[in-house]
């Protein structure tokens, strides 16, 4: 029974331990586009380039990590399945999961959110760079064609109708004297 509460801390352990490193590797990734995207608003392309393939890099590495990882995390489950069938626990203590005997439904896996979101970092970062080396050109604001307007006798300009302000009649300015 002493091996099985170990099994289900190392359980706990992983999933705490990947949750946070996924989050530390999403927070490191997100703040190395957004020096890139600085870097590019600031016109040194070069700098920005150079900063958008190690956030590829960074980012490649993190979906290795999140392999890793979760190969840590079915270890430690498979580990506590087998104690559980072993100690003839037929109602296991840790259900999160369909495959650890959880029935609620879910969209998808966390392992798989994670990797679309690196993915979608992957992407961000190959964009950036191919934007800063001039590979791909920098989208830019068309300028909007000026339209001019006359206005129609039967419609009078607003501007022909703004007077100039001037002081109220019972308002005296007066300029003190040197």
């Amino acid at each position: 029974m002493e091996l099985y509460k170990i099994a289900v801390e190392e359980y706990r352990f992983q999933v705490t331990l990947n949750a946070a490193r996924s989050r530390d590797y999403l927070v490191l990734n997100s703040a190395i586009i957004a020096a890139g995207v600085t870097l590019l608003g600031q016109r040194a392309n070069l700098l920005a380039g150079v900063v958008f393939i190690a956030g590829f890099c960074v980012a490649t590495l993190a979906g290795l990590g999140t392999h890793t990882q979760h190969n840590y995390y079915r270890e430690a489950s498979h580990t506590k399945k087998l104690l559980e069938s072993r100690l003839g626990i037929s109602d296991a203590v840790v259900k999160t999961t369909p495959a650890t005997g959880s029935r609620r439904w879910r969209f998808g896996s966390v392992t798989r959110f994670n990797y679309t979101i690196i993915a979608m970092l992957c992407t961000v970062n190959l964009f950036g760079a191919l934007f800063s080396f001039s590979i791909l050109p920098l989208p830019t604001p068309k300028p909007r064609k000026a339209v001019p307007v006359s206005p129609s006798p039967a419609q009078p300009s607003k501007l022909r109708s703004i007077q100039p302000a001037s002081p109220a009649p019972h308002l005296v300015v007066s300029r003190p004297r040197p």
